[in-house]
Protein backbone atom coordinates (compact mmCIF):
# COMPACT_ATOMS: atom_id res chain seq x y z
CA UNK A 1 0.00 0.00 0.00
CA UNK A 2 1.41 3.48 -1.01
CA UNK A 3 1.34 5.83 2.08
CA UNK A 4 0.36 9.39 2.43
CA UNK A 5 3.49 12.05 1.87
CA UNK A 6 2.85 12.98 5.40
CA UNK A 7 0.99 11.33 8.50
CA UNK A 8 -2.10 13.65 7.97
CA UNK A 9 -4.73 10.51 9.46
CA UNK A 10 -2.75 10.19 12.53
CA UNK A 11 -2.38 14.65 13.16
CA UNK A 12 -5.85 14.40 12.84
CA UNK A 13 -6.72 11.68 15.41
CA UNK A 14 -4.07 12.53 17.63
CA UNK A 15 -4.71 16.39 17.89
CA UNK A 16 -8.23 16.17 19.85
CA UNK A 17 -6.69 14.25 22.56
CA UNK A 18 -3.38 16.95 23.08
CA UNK A 19 -6.08 19.49 23.15
CA UNK A 20 -7.67 18.25 25.97
CA UNK A 21 -4.87 18.36 28.22
CA UNK A 22 -4.11 21.70 26.92
CA UNK A 23 -7.50 22.49 28.09
CA UNK A 24 -6.68 21.61 31.51
CA UNK A 25 -3.86 23.74 31.71
CA UNK A 26 -5.33 26.79 30.34
CA UNK A 27 -8.96 26.42 31.90
CA UNK A 28 -12.20 27.91 30.60
CA UNK A 29 -10.91 31.54 29.57
CA UNK A 30 -9.45 29.97 26.23
CA UNK A 31 -11.60 26.45 26.13
CA UNK A 32 -13.60 27.70 23.03
CA UNK A 33 -10.09 29.48 21.30
CA UNK A 34 -8.44 25.43 22.13
CA UNK A 35 -11.16 23.13 21.08
CA UNK A 36 -11.35 25.44 17.84
CA UNK A 37 -8.09 25.45 16.74
CA UNK A 38 -8.12 21.84 17.28
CA UNK A 39 -11.00 20.73 15.18
CA UNK A 40 -9.48 22.99 12.36
CA UNK A 41 -6.27 21.33 12.71
CA UNK A 42 -8.35 17.66 12.04
CA UNK A 43 -10.34 19.59 9.41
CA UNK A 44 -6.82 20.79 7.74
CA UNK A 45 -5.05 17.52 7.89
CA UNK A 46 -8.23 15.53 6.51
CA UNK A 47 -8.83 18.17 4.05
CA UNK A 48 -4.64 17.48 2.73
CA UNK A 49 -5.76 13.49 3.20
CA UNK A 50 -8.65 13.96 1.01
CA UNK A 51 -6.50 15.90 -1.68
CA UNK A 52 -4.20 13.12 -1.41
CA UNK A 53 -5.97 10.40 -2.27
CA UNK A 54 -8.29 12.43 -5.24
CA UNK A 55 -5.18 13.49 -6.77
CA UNK A 56 -4.44 9.53 -6.34
CA UNK A 57 -7.31 7.77 -8.79
CA UNK A 58 -8.95 6.95 -4.93
CA UNK A 59 -6.72 4.43 -4.17
CA UNK A 60 -5.90 3.49 -0.21
CA UNK A 61 -2.74 5.70 1.21
CA UNK A 62 -1.77 4.04 4.56
CA UNK A 63 -0.46 6.25 7.37
CA UNK A 64 3.19 5.97 7.83
CA UNK A 65 2.93 7.04 11.29
CA UNK A 66 0.05 4.63 12.82
CA UNK A 67 1.64 1.30 12.11
CA UNK A 68 -0.81 0.22 9.76
CA UNK A 69 -3.24 0.64 11.82
CA UNK A 70 -5.23 4.05 9.74
CA UNK A 71 -4.95 4.98 6.01
CA UNK A 72 -7.19 7.33 3.93
CA UNK A 73 -9.31 5.83 1.31
CA UNK A 74 -12.02 7.44 -0.88
CA UNK A 75 -14.47 5.19 1.52
CA UNK A 76 -13.06 7.58 4.56
CA UNK A 77 -11.95 10.42 3.41
CA UNK A 78 -15.00 12.44 2.92
CA UNK A 79 -16.28 11.55 6.47
CA UNK A 80 -13.06 12.42 7.97
CA UNK A 81 -13.45 15.96 6.50
CA UNK A 82 -16.80 16.29 7.18
CA UNK A 83 -17.06 15.35 10.58
CA UNK A 84 -13.89 17.30 11.71
CA UNK A 85 -15.79 19.94 9.67
CA UNK A 86 -18.99 19.61 12.24
CA UNK A 87 -17.07 19.38 14.89
CA UNK A 88 -15.39 22.70 14.44
CA UNK A 89 -19.01 24.17 13.83
CA UNK A 90 -20.01 22.90 17.23
CA UNK A 91 -17.64 24.44 18.76
CA UNK A 92 -18.06 27.94 17.38
CA UNK A 93 -21.88 28.19 17.59
CA UNK A 94 -22.44 26.05 20.70
CA UNK A 95 -23.65 28.84 23.13
CA UNK A 96 -20.98 29.72 26.60
CA UNK A 97 -23.27 27.99 28.88
CA UNK A 98 -22.65 24.17 26.57
CA UNK A 99 -18.70 25.10 26.52
CA UNK A 100 -17.53 24.10 29.90
CA UNK A 101 -14.27 22.22 30.38
CA UNK A 102 -16.11 18.75 30.35
CA UNK A 103 -18.46 19.31 27.36
CA UNK A 104 -15.49 20.57 25.62
CA UNK A 105 -13.59 17.89 26.49
CA UNK A 106 -16.15 15.36 25.75
CA UNK A 107 -16.61 17.43 22.18
CA UNK A 108 -12.87 16.34 21.43
CA UNK A 109 -12.72 12.71 22.97
CA UNK A 110 -15.68 11.87 20.15
CA UNK A 111 -13.78 13.80 17.49
CA UNK A 112 -10.77 11.76 18.53
CA UNK A 113 -12.32 8.39 18.16
CA UNK A 114 -14.67 9.29 15.90
CA UNK A 115 -11.56 9.82 13.43
CA UNK A 116 -10.13 6.86 14.34
CA UNK A 117 -13.20 4.97 13.76
CA UNK A 118 -13.40 5.95 9.96
CA UNK A 119 -9.80 5.50 9.28
CA UNK A 120 -8.83 1.74 10.82
CA UNK A 121 -9.59 -1.47 9.51
CA UNK A 122 -8.34 -3.14 12.03
CA UNK A 123 -11.38 -4.56 14.09
CA UNK A 124 -9.82 -4.59 17.37
CA UNK A 125 -8.86 -0.69 17.07
CA UNK A 126 -12.68 0.16 15.30
CA UNK A 127 -14.20 -1.44 18.47
CA UNK A 128 -12.03 0.91 20.94
CA UNK A 129 -12.78 3.39 19.18
CA UNK A 130 -16.63 2.49 19.04
CA UNK A 131 -16.94 2.03 22.78
CA UNK A 132 -14.60 5.32 23.51
CA UNK A 133 -16.79 7.27 21.76
CA UNK A 134 -19.81 6.34 23.77
CA UNK A 135 -18.37 6.79 27.20
CA UNK A 136 -19.22 10.49 27.46
CA UNK A 137 -22.88 9.81 26.70
CA UNK A 138 -23.07 6.49 29.05
CA UNK A 139 -21.77 7.85 32.46
CA UNK A 140 -22.51 11.21 34.54
CA UNK A 141 -19.95 13.38 32.48
CA UNK A 142 -22.28 15.30 30.79
CA UNK A 143 -25.40 17.28 32.63
CA UNK A 144 -28.49 17.31 31.53
CA UNK A 145 -30.66 20.01 29.78
CA UNK A 146 -34.01 19.35 29.73
CA UNK A 147 -34.82 17.94 33.32
CA UNK A 148 -38.02 18.00 33.14
CA UNK A 149 -37.92 15.19 30.21
CA UNK A 150 -36.60 12.36 33.04
CA UNK A 151 -34.26 9.90 33.36
CA UNK A 152 -35.70 8.05 30.48
CA UNK A 153 -33.32 9.41 27.76
CA UNK A 154 -29.99 8.68 29.92
CA UNK A 155 -31.73 5.45 31.11
CA UNK A 156 -33.13 4.12 27.02
CA UNK A 157 -29.34 5.67 25.66
CA UNK A 158 -27.44 3.98 28.23
CA UNK A 159 -28.86 0.88 27.18
CA UNK A 160 -28.24 1.35 23.66
CA UNK A 161 -25.11 2.24 23.11
CA UNK A 162 -23.51 -0.25 25.84
CA UNK A 163 -25.25 -2.65 24.35
CA UNK A 164 -23.69 -1.57 20.68
CA UNK A 165 -20.58 -2.28 22.20
CA UNK A 166 -21.27 -5.34 23.80
CA UNK A 167 -23.00 -6.90 20.27
CA UNK A 168 -19.76 -5.08 18.45
CA UNK A 169 -17.76 -7.07 20.34
CA UNK A 170 -18.86 -10.67 20.12
CA UNK A 171 -19.07 -10.04 16.40
CA UNK A 172 -15.21 -9.13 16.13
CA UNK A 173 -14.92 -11.80 18.13
CA UNK A 174 -16.65 -14.26 15.89
CA UNK A 175 -15.15 -12.33 12.66
CA UNK A 176 -11.63 -12.90 14.15
CA UNK A 177 -11.63 -16.54 14.96
CA UNK A 178 -11.66 -16.06 18.75
CA UNK A 179 -14.92 -17.76 19.10
CA UNK A 180 -13.60 -20.91 16.93
CA UNK A 181 -15.04 -21.34 13.80
CA UNK A 182 -15.28 -17.80 12.12
CA UNK A 183 -14.37 -19.20 8.45
CA UNK A 184 -17.87 -21.17 8.99
CA UNK A 185 -21.06 -20.47 7.14
CA UNK A 186 -23.12 -20.73 10.56
CA UNK A 187 -20.27 -18.03 12.90
CA UNK A 188 -20.53 -15.88 9.32
CA UNK A 189 -24.05 -15.34 9.98
CA UNK A 190 -24.12 -15.05 13.75
CA UNK A 191 -21.10 -12.38 13.35
CA UNK A 192 -23.28 -10.39 10.62
CA UNK A 193 -26.37 -10.51 13.09
CA UNK A 194 -24.99 -9.38 15.73
CA UNK A 195 -22.89 -6.50 14.14
CA UNK A 196 -26.43 -5.87 12.81
CA UNK A 197 -27.78 -5.72 16.37
CA UNK A 198 -25.02 -3.43 16.94
CA UNK A 199 -25.41 -1.24 14.26
CA UNK A 200 -29.11 -0.98 14.62
CA UNK A 201 -28.87 -0.18 18.18
CA UNK A 202 -26.12 2.74 17.62
CA UNK A 203 -28.05 4.38 14.46
CA UNK A 204 -31.76 4.27 16.04
CA UNK A 205 -33.58 1.59 13.96
CA UNK A 206 -36.52 0.13 15.01
CA UNK A 207 -36.84 -1.44 17.08
CA UNK A 208 -33.92 0.47 18.95
CA UNK A 209 -34.96 4.16 17.54
CA UNK A 210 -36.82 5.32 20.72
CA UNK A 211 -33.62 6.22 22.53
CA UNK A 212 -32.49 8.90 19.94
CA UNK A 213 -35.46 11.00 20.49
CA UNK A 214 -35.31 10.51 24.66
CA UNK A 215 -31.46 11.53 24.34
CA UNK A 216 -32.47 14.89 22.18
CA UNK A 217 -35.20 15.91 24.51
CA UNK A 218 -32.83 15.18 27.34
CA UNK A 219 -29.40 15.49 26.61
CA UNK A 220 -26.64 18.08 25.79
CA UNK A 221 -28.32 18.63 22.41
CA UNK A 222 -25.30 19.65 20.41
CA UNK A 223 -22.91 16.86 21.60
CA UNK A 224 -25.85 14.38 20.83
CA UNK A 225 -26.40 15.63 17.87
CA UNK A 226 -22.62 15.36 16.94
CA UNK A 227 -22.96 11.16 18.26
CA UNK A 228 -25.65 10.39 15.83
CA UNK A 229 -24.43 12.65 13.10
CA UNK A 230 -21.22 9.99 12.85
CA UNK A 231 -23.28 7.71 11.12
CA UNK A 232 -20.83 4.94 12.29
CA UNK A 233 -23.61 2.40 11.88
CA UNK A 234 -24.08 2.65 7.96
CA UNK A 235 -20.23 3.17 7.73
CA UNK A 236 -18.95 0.06 9.58
CA UNK A 237 -21.55 -1.67 6.96
CA UNK A 238 -19.51 -0.62 4.20
CA UNK A 239 -16.24 -1.19 5.84
CA UNK A 240 -16.59 -4.97 8.14
CA UNK A 241 -19.97 -6.17 7.12
CA UNK A 242 -19.89 -6.21 3.21
CA UNK A 243 -15.79 -7.04 2.77
CA UNK A 244 -15.44 -9.52 5.21
CA UNK A 245 -19.10 -10.99 5.17
CA UNK A 246 -20.13 -10.19 1.76
CA UNK A 247 -22.24 -13.64 1.08
CA UNK A 248 -24.22 -13.02 4.39
CA UNK A 249 -24.62 -9.64 3.17
CA UNK A 250 -26.07 -10.82 -0.23
CA UNK A 251 -28.87 -13.09 1.91
CA UNK A 252 -29.45 -10.77 4.33
CA UNK A 253 -29.43 -7.15 2.71
CA UNK A 254 -33.19 -7.73 1.05
CA UNK A 255 -34.63 -7.80 4.69
CA UNK A 256 -32.96 -5.04 6.21
CA UNK A 257 -33.67 -2.49 3.54
CA UNK A 258 -37.27 -3.46 4.30
CA UNK A 259 -36.38 -2.79 8.17
CA UNK A 260 -34.81 0.66 7.05
CA UNK A 261 -37.93 1.57 5.09
CA UNK A 262 -39.69 0.40 7.84
CA UNK A 263 -37.84 2.91 10.29
CA UNK A 264 -38.22 5.88 7.99
CA UNK A 265 -41.90 5.46 7.42
CA UNK A 266 -42.43 4.64 11.58
CA UNK A 267 -40.37 7.90 12.47
CA UNK A 268 -42.20 10.22 9.86
CA UNK A 269 -45.22 8.86 11.84
CA UNK A 270 -44.18 8.73 15.45
CA UNK A 271 -42.88 12.42 15.25
CA UNK A 272 -46.30 13.33 14.50
CA UNK A 273 -47.95 12.87 17.91
CA UNK A 274 -45.03 14.64 19.87
CA UNK A 275 -45.57 18.20 21.17
CA UNK A 276 -41.90 18.46 22.41
CA UNK A 277 -39.84 20.35 19.70
CA UNK A 278 -36.65 18.00 20.38
CA UNK A 279 -38.35 14.88 19.84
CA UNK A 280 -40.29 16.16 16.91
CA UNK A 281 -36.76 17.05 15.54
CA UNK A 282 -35.02 13.43 16.63
CA UNK A 283 -37.81 11.34 14.84
CA UNK A 284 -37.19 13.59 11.63
CA UNK A 285 -33.63 12.82 11.63
CA UNK A 286 -33.89 9.14 12.81
CA UNK A 287 -36.81 8.91 9.85
CA UNK A 288 -34.45 10.36 6.98
CA UNK A 289 -30.98 8.99 8.24
CA UNK A 290 -32.46 5.29 8.21
CA UNK A 291 -33.05 6.04 4.37
CA UNK A 292 -28.99 5.72 4.25
CA UNK A 293 -29.17 2.25 5.27
CA UNK A 294 -31.60 1.54 2.58
CA UNK A 295 -29.88 3.08 0.14
CA UNK A 296 -26.32 1.32 1.02
CA UNK A 297 -28.17 -2.16 0.69
CA UNK A 298 -30.05 -1.45 -2.55
CA UNK A 299 -26.75 -3.19 -4.18
CA UNK A 300 -26.64 -0.26 -7.44
CA UNK A 301 -23.86 2.54 -7.74
CA UNK A 302 -26.68 5.13 -7.71
CA UNK A 303 -28.31 4.07 -4.42
CA UNK A 304 -25.44 3.16 -2.62
CA UNK A 305 -23.58 6.93 -4.25
CA UNK A 306 -27.18 8.32 -2.98
CA UNK A 307 -26.74 6.89 0.22
CA UNK A 308 -23.17 8.13 1.19
CA UNK A 309 -24.60 11.42 0.10
CA UNK A 310 -27.53 11.49 1.92
CA UNK A 311 -25.50 11.07 4.68
CA UNK A 312 -23.64 14.10 4.56
CA UNK A 313 -26.78 16.03 3.87
CA UNK A 314 -28.43 14.28 7.33
CA UNK A 315 -25.57 15.21 9.35
CA UNK A 316 -25.03 18.83 8.00
CA UNK A 317 -28.45 19.93 8.13
CA UNK A 318 -29.35 18.58 11.21
CA UNK A 319 -25.82 20.21 13.01
CA UNK A 320 -27.08 23.39 11.41
CA UNK A 321 -30.87 23.32 12.30
CA UNK A 322 -30.12 21.87 16.09
CA UNK A 323 -27.41 24.25 16.45
CA UNK A 324 -30.07 27.16 15.68
CA UNK A 325 -32.83 25.68 17.72
CA UNK A 326 -30.00 25.45 20.49
CA UNK A 327 -29.38 28.79 19.91
CA UNK A 328 -33.59 29.92 20.26
CA UNK A 329 -33.58 27.95 23.67
CA UNK A 330 -31.03 29.88 25.50
CA UNK A 331 -32.03 33.01 24.01
CA UNK A 332 -35.77 32.70 24.78
CA UNK A 333 -36.40 30.29 27.10
CA UNK A 334 -36.46 26.32 27.11
CA UNK A 335 -39.37 25.59 24.33
CA UNK A 336 -40.32 22.62 25.92
CA UNK A 337 -43.29 22.15 23.93
CA UNK A 338 -44.90 22.83 20.35
CA UNK A 339 -47.88 23.86 21.38
CA UNK A 340 -48.85 27.93 20.28
CA UNK A 341 -47.27 30.52 17.86
CA UNK A 342 -44.64 32.35 19.79
CA UNK A 343 -43.43 34.79 17.38
CA UNK A 344 -40.25 34.84 17.35
CA UNK A 345 -39.03 35.79 13.98
CA UNK A 346 -39.65 38.90 14.81
CA UNK A 347 -36.81 38.67 17.19
CA UNK A 348 -34.53 36.94 15.92
CA UNK A 349 -35.11 36.67 11.59
CA UNK A 350 -31.40 35.59 11.05
CA UNK A 351 -32.03 32.32 13.50
CA UNK A 352 -36.01 32.08 11.90
CA UNK A 353 -33.84 31.95 8.52
CA UNK A 354 -31.25 29.52 9.01
CA UNK A 355 -33.37 27.11 11.03
CA UNK A 356 -36.01 26.78 7.65
CA UNK A 357 -33.31 26.73 5.56
CA UNK A 358 -31.11 24.04 7.30
CA UNK A 359 -35.12 22.02 7.86
CA UNK A 360 -35.77 22.65 3.89
CA UNK A 361 -32.37 21.31 2.75
CA UNK A 362 -32.26 17.84 5.26
CA UNK A 363 -35.91 16.93 3.56
CA UNK A 364 -34.36 17.55 -0.35
CA UNK A 365 -35.58 20.92 -1.02
CA UNK A 366 -34.37 21.69 -4.29
CA UNK A 367 -31.40 23.53 -5.36
CA UNK A 368 -29.98 21.57 -2.23
CA UNK A 369 -27.86 18.91 -1.66
CA UNK A 370 -30.43 17.68 -0.04
CA UNK A 371 -32.53 16.93 -3.15
CA UNK A 372 -29.71 15.48 -5.40
CA UNK A 373 -29.42 13.08 -2.97
CA UNK A 374 -32.58 12.09 -2.81
CA UNK A 375 -33.30 12.26 -6.09
CA UNK A 376 -29.88 9.86 -6.58
CA UNK A 377 -31.14 7.37 -3.52
CA UNK A 378 -34.76 7.12 -5.55
CA UNK A 379 -33.52 6.03 -8.76
CA UNK A 380 -30.77 3.88 -7.78
CA UNK A 381 -32.45 1.80 -5.72
CA UNK A 382 -35.78 1.71 -7.52
CA UNK A 383 -33.49 -0.45 -10.01
CA UNK A 384 -33.30 -3.06 -7.08
CA UNK A 385 -35.49 -2.33 -4.20
CA UNK A 386 -39.40 -0.93 -6.22
CA UNK A 387 -40.85 -0.19 -2.39
CA UNK A 388 -38.63 2.81 -1.47
CA UNK A 389 -40.37 4.09 -4.19
CA UNK A 390 -43.06 4.85 -2.21
CA UNK A 391 -41.45 4.98 1.48
CA UNK A 392 -39.36 7.49 0.54
CA UNK A 393 -41.32 10.14 -0.66
CA UNK A 394 -44.41 9.37 1.98
CA UNK A 395 -41.55 9.47 4.54
CA UNK A 396 -40.02 13.17 3.46
CA UNK A 397 -43.39 14.53 2.44
CA UNK A 398 -44.14 13.51 6.22
CA UNK A 399 -40.84 15.30 7.87
CA UNK A 400 -41.09 18.27 5.27
CA UNK A 401 -44.61 19.03 6.59
CA UNK A 402 -43.69 17.68 10.61
CA UNK A 403 -40.71 20.19 10.23
CA UNK A 404 -42.71 23.09 8.31
CA UNK A 405 -45.29 23.23 11.30
CA UNK A 406 -42.76 23.41 13.84
CA UNK A 407 -40.94 26.37 12.09
CA UNK A 408 -44.69 28.37 12.38
CA UNK A 409 -45.18 27.60 16.15
CA UNK A 410 -41.81 28.91 17.12
CA UNK A 411 -41.18 31.82 14.88
CA UNK A 412 -44.94 33.00 13.46
CA UNK A 413 -47.43 34.29 15.15
CA UNK A 414 -47.93 37.43 17.12
CA UNK A 415 -45.18 38.76 18.37
CA UNK A 416 -44.73 38.32 22.25
CA UNK A 417 -44.04 41.51 24.67
CA UNK A 418 -41.25 41.45 27.05
CA UNK A 419 -38.95 39.32 25.31
CA UNK A 420 -35.42 40.67 23.78
CA UNK A 421 -34.50 41.06 20.47
CA UNK A 422 -31.53 38.85 20.70
CA UNK A 423 -30.61 37.76 16.95
CA UNK A 424 -27.62 35.66 15.54
CA UNK A 425 -24.13 36.68 16.75
CA UNK A 426 -21.48 37.07 14.51
CA UNK A 427 -19.41 33.78 15.41
CA UNK A 428 -23.02 32.02 14.77
CA UNK A 429 -23.65 34.01 11.72
CA UNK A 430 -20.50 33.22 10.23
CA UNK A 431 -20.47 29.68 10.86
CA UNK A 432 -23.94 28.80 9.84
CA UNK A 433 -23.68 30.39 6.78
CA UNK A 434 -20.38 28.59 5.82
CA UNK A 435 -23.02 25.24 6.35
CA UNK A 436 -25.32 27.12 4.10
CA UNK A 437 -22.81 27.52 1.23
CA UNK A 438 -22.44 23.61 1.30
CA UNK A 439 -25.27 22.99 0.86
CA UNK A 440 -26.47 25.06 -1.84
CA UNK A 441 -23.36 24.88 -3.51
CA UNK A 442 -23.08 21.35 -3.25
CA UNK A 443 -26.65 21.37 -5.01
CA UNK A 444 -25.35 23.23 -7.80
CA UNK A 445 -22.50 20.83 -8.34
CA UNK A 446 -23.19 17.34 -7.18
CA UNK A 447 -20.79 16.29 -9.16
CA UNK A 448 -17.54 16.92 -7.30
CA UNK A 449 -18.61 14.96 -4.20
CA UNK A 450 -20.25 12.24 -6.16
CA UNK A 451 -16.98 11.66 -8.44
CA UNK A 452 -14.68 11.46 -5.28
CA UNK A 453 -17.26 8.63 -3.39
CA UNK A 454 -17.92 6.60 -6.89
CA UNK A 455 -14.69 4.75 -6.59
CA UNK A 456 -15.89 3.37 -2.62
CA UNK A 457 -19.67 2.79 -4.55
CA UNK A 458 -18.22 0.82 -7.26
CA UNK A 459 -16.03 -1.32 -5.05
CA UNK A 460 -19.42 -1.91 -2.29
CA UNK A 461 -20.76 -3.21 -5.52
CA UNK A 462 -18.37 -5.31 -7.08
CA UNK A 463 -18.49 -7.08 -3.35
CA UNK A 464 -22.16 -7.65 -3.93
CA UNK A 465 -21.80 -8.71 -7.54
CA UNK A 466 -25.33 -11.18 -8.24
CA UNK A 467 -27.50 -9.57 -4.89
CA UNK A 468 -29.54 -7.47 -8.24
CA UNK A 469 -30.88 -10.31 -9.95
CA UNK A 470 -32.05 -12.05 -6.46
CA UNK A 471 -33.92 -8.80 -5.32
CA UNK A 472 -35.39 -8.09 -8.80
CA UNK A 473 -37.08 -11.35 -8.26
CA UNK A 474 -38.76 -10.56 -4.96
Amino acid sequence: MSSLPFPFVTVAVLTPLIAIVVLRLTGAKAARLVAALAALVALASSTAALVAVTTGGGVALGDAWSAGLLDADSLNVLPLVLFAGLALVTVLVAPKRDIGLRELSALLVVLSATLATYATDNLVLLFVAWTVSVVPFVTNWLPAQNTDAGDRGRVLAGIALIGSVVFLGAAIALMSGAAGGADSTTAGRWAFALLMVAVALRKGVFPMHSWVACAFDRGPLLLVTLLVNVHIGAFVVLRVAIPRLPEVAREAFPLLTDLALFTALLGALAALAEKRPRRIIGMVIISQAACILAGIESASVAGVGGAMVLWMVVAVASTGLLAVHRAIEVRFGNLTRAEGYQGLAARAPRLAVFWVLFALALVGLPGTLGFCAEDLLLHGALETHPFIGLALPAATGLNAFLLLRLFTRIFLGKRLVGLPKVDALPRERWALTAVVLFLIIGGVAPSVIVKVQAPAAERVLSLLDGIGPQRARR
